[in-house]
């Protein structure tokens, strides 16, 4: 299983956005130009490109942005190997994403100020409980803990919040969890992460007990990346 970070603090200059969108299809090219704020277009640009990478890292094929998709669910997928099981979150600075064996969810979340009674739509009752145990900061933390423990979750099953959040308890300090499907109970492996820095949080949801997640990400900032696709791009171009 491979994981990424992609630092896009300082943006892109406007002729890397550029180069970063020709590497995208036509309808990513032109979705991502119709969002309003610039750091969105770098966020969703960045996105695109790690979702590429992560396949040609782990597939040894640098995927054609025309065959990556999504379900009905929001899940990405790659038409060639729908398979092949990737996830991709932004948020903030940090644009991530992992990629594996088994069907595997990603999130990462910029800690904020925020209405913790948001809680009630979310978190079970044993999830509510653990939170209002805590206070101020503490509960602020705890709860962008939860929250994407619970999302990477989600998003690993395939389903999104149209699975109803609330009938998932996460405990993350157990690194693992069931899930009631009908009348089976489906192991996850769950792992969060500190490699952001305080201002973030960030967790890796698998479907397995025990599956080996990374231990840490491999870190790139947004320039890297996107050297690193144009050149895989070229290759591809030279060897066809």
């Amino acid at each position: 299983m491979l994981m990424y970070a992609v630092h896009v603090g300082n943006g892109y200059a406007s002729s890397q956005l550029e180069a970063g969108l020709s590497l995208l299809s036509r309808d990513k090219e032109r979705r991502i130009r119709q969002l309003v704020r610039r750091e969105d277009q770098v966020r969703s640009t960045a996105g695109q490109l790690l979702s590429a990478w992560l396949i040609s890292a782990y597939r040894g094929v640098f995927p054609e942005s025309s065959q990556l998709t999504r379900t009905t669910y929001g899940k990405p997928y790659w038409l060639a190997d729908p398979e092949c099981c990737f996830n991709i979150s932004h948020s903030g600075e940090w644009v991530v994403g992992v990629i594996g064996g088994v069907p595997v969810g990603i999130d990462v979340e910029e800690v904020q100020d925020i209405d913790l009674s948001v809680s009630d739509m979310v978190f079970s009752a044993p999830e509510r409980e653990a939170l209002s145990a805590r206070k101020g900061a503490d509960a602020r933390e705890y709860f962008y803990t939860l929250w994407t423990c619970k999302e990477s979750c989600l998003k690993a099953m395939g389903t999104g919040f149209s699975y109803p959040p609330r009938d998932i308890t996460i405990q993350p300090e157990a690194g693992h969890l069931h899930i009631q499907d009908g009348d089976r109970l489906i192991p996850y492996t769950l792992r969060t992460y500190d490699a952001l820095g305080s201002g973030y949080k960030l967790a890796v949801c698998a479907r397995g007990m025990g599956s080996k997640l990374p231990l840490q990400p491999e870190m790139l900032d947004a320039g890297e990346l996107l050297e690193a696709c144009c050149l895989q791009r070229l290759d591809d171009t030279l060897c066809k």
